[in-house]
Formats: C-alpha cells, sequence, structure tokens
C-alpha cells in the first residue's frame, strides 16, 4: 500500500465508466437483492462503563452467477474530479493536527459513487444491502462470519452514507481499505428495489485522520440523524426534568465515543466532556420508531470526518463533520 501523507488526500483510482449497457441477465427489472438485516443492539449504558454498541447484520447468500463470475472490471479510465458537494465538508472544515502523543492515527478509505439519479438518506440500507449481497465473500462488507459463528458484534469498520444524493463507503484502517480496492473495479450498477441505476463516476481515495483526546474542545455536526438514545433511554429523558435530560445526552455522546475508541483499540487516557445543541428528529429504523439528533456537538476529541456516532452508523447514521472554531465548553 502506498504511502499518503497526513490529510493530503490520494486518488488509488479514478475513473469514469463509459455508458454502459445493463447486461440481458438483469434486464430491465432486474431482481431486488435481499436487504442485508442488522442485528439489534445490545441496550446502552448510560452510566460510566456503557455497554458496546453492537453493529452486525446477517448475510444473505449472493446470486451464483455473482459468485461464481464476479463481474469484469471496467476497460476505460478516465480522471474524474470529486464532486465539491462530496470533497468538501458543508461548513468550513477544521483543521487535522500532526497525530502527536496519546493520538491515534486512522487511514481512512472513501469510495464515492455518482449514480445516473439523486439517493435519498432513507435508500443507504437498500445500499447496503445490495453491496453486501454482491460481495459476500468481504466479511467487513456485511459484519456476518458464517453460518456456525453467526453475527460479529463491533464497531464498523465499513459504513455506507448517502450525502448530498450520492453515495458512499467508507473504510476504516488498512483491512477496509484493502475491501474496498478489491471491489472498486466491479461496482458498475447499483440495484435498488428492483431498480438499477448506473454508476457515472467513482473515486477512490484515502486520507490519514486523527482520533483520540483534544487539549481543547472541538465542534461538530451531525449531517444525519445520530441514534444516541435506545427506546429505554429516551422514556426516562422524556419524564426527566431538563438538568437531567442534559446529564443522560451527555453521558451517551462520553459513552459512545468510549464505545467507539475500544474498537479501533484506542485507549482514551483522560475524561471526555460534551456539550450540544441539538434538535430532534424522529426516524424509523427497522420498522422501530427511534428518536435521532441533528445538530451541533463539542468534545474534547479529535473525530475525523464521516465517521458514524451512535446506533446503525454502518447505515448512515450519526454522520458528523468537523466545523470551525474550536469551541469552549465551560
Amino acid at each position: 500500500m502506498e504511502k499518503v501523507r497526513n490529510r493530503k488526500k490520494k486518488s488509488l483510482a479514478k475513473r469514469k465508466d463509459e455508458p454502459a449497457e445493463v447486461p440481458e441477465s438483469i434486464g430491465a427489472n432486474p431482481p431486488e437483492p435481499a436487504e442485508v438485516p442488522e442485528s439489534a443492539e445490545a441496550p446502552e449504558s448510560i452510566g460510566a462503563n456503557p455497554s458496546e454498541p453492537a453493529e452486525a447484520l446477517e448475510s444473505a447468500e449472493a446470486s451464483e452467477s455473482i459468485g461464481a463470475n464476479p463481474p469484469e472490471p471496467d476497460e476505460a479510465f478516465e480522471s474524474i474530479e470529486v464532486p465539491e458537494s462530496i470533497g468538501a465538508n458543508p461548513l468550513e472544515p477544521a483543521e487535522v493536527p500532526e497525530p502527536a502523543e496519546g493520538l491515534k492515527d486512522l487511514l481512512i478509505g472513501k469510495l464515492i459513487l455518482e449514480t445516473t439519479e439523486y439517493l435519498e438518506f432513507e435508500q443507504t440500507h437498500l445500499f447496503r444491502g445490495y453491496i453486501g449481497n454482491t460481495f459476500p465473500q468481504y466479511e467487513l462488507l456485511h459484519n456476518h462470519q458464517n453460518e456456525t459463528q453467526g453475527l460479529r458484534y463491533r464497531y464498523p469498520l465499513i459504513q455506507y452514507k448517502i450525502i448530498q444524493g450520492t453515495a458512499m463507503i467508507v473504510g476504516i484502517g488498512e483491512q477496509a481499505i484493502q475491501v474496498l480496492q478489491n471491489i472498486f473495479p466491479f461496482i458498475k450498477r447499483l440495484v435498488m428495489h428492483g431498480h438499477t441505476l448506473i454508476v457515472q463516476n467513482k473515486n477512490l481515495e484515502i486520507e490519514h485522520g486523527v482520533f483520540g483526546i483534544s487539549p481543547e474542545e472541538r465542534r461538530y455536526v451531525f449531517i444525519t440523524p445520530s441514534i444516541l438514545l435506545n427506546s429505554e433511554n429516551y422514556q426516562v429523558a422524556k419524564k426527566s426534568d431538563e438538568a437531567t435530560q442534559i446529564q443522560i445526552l451527555q453521558k451517551c455522546l462520553q459513552s459512545n465515543l468510549l464505545s467507539i475508541s475500544k474498537g479501533l483499540g484506542y485507549t482514551v487516557p483522560s475524561r471526555i466532556y460534551a456539550k450540544y445543541d441539538l434538535t430532534l428528529q424522529k426516524v424509523c429504523l427497522k420498522g422501530e420508531s427511534m428518536i435521532g439528533f441533528l445538530g451541533n456537538f463539542a468534545v474534547n476529541f479529535y473525530i475525523p470526518d464521516f465517521l458514524g456516532i451512535g446506533k446503525s452508523s454502518s447505515r448512515g447514521y450519526g454522520c458528523c463533520v468537523g466545523i470551525q472554531p474550536a469551541v469552549s465548553l465551560g
């Protein structure tokens, strides 16, 4: 793997696909891929020792034609630019420091897919299901080990996003990036609910991100709803006074960062402080009505752009980006 300087993105493969015909085997109305379900997470704890949120799903079998004969890679390679709406943060990006003692350097890959149609956030689970079923040989894509070992519970190292109409797969760490490199040449279309979308432009790039405790508070914004509270905690918060509600949400932010740190092999050396200015938004996750949060929050913690915080981050929930300036939580 080639070296990439910190925060300087390097395109691993840039191309613009030639207009491609949909194979006859797919036809006008290709079979709809089975959605790859995600296992329910263990209840969140809002105390000092939260349980690690589960991110897992069952892998559906891929069709014989996919398993035996993966699609051929595209022949035409052309240089393309990353869309401005994806390449830049919605707000002014936060400065990323050089990794220092006590911080973790994360290698992050972003596979960006522009299709013939504008995608909606609600389609993220379909996007995830299609990729997971098309490439079942890669466990990180669907988080299922095998029929005998069952589901794997961990912070997802591959996360699916739909941001401003464009699909993105985020891979964290060298192993996840290797998977993105392997599948990149074969993604020519996305099939959602039997509807085929041709991938017109695609780009795979990597960057270094700093993760860990910061000497000052950093400000972030959730650009997709973050499910920070489980149903039980939400019911408790609803019946509590404002001061208690603030404490509950602060603890949930802290607990989620601790769980992510554990999943990424980072030991948090000191206490995490949090402050927020969030608005509630109802979300429906696997048929269950839940509460999500959008808006700004501040923590004394470096979080690389596009990482997910909270429940179902592999499905695109809780995607956050850094904004300037760093703020005081005092």
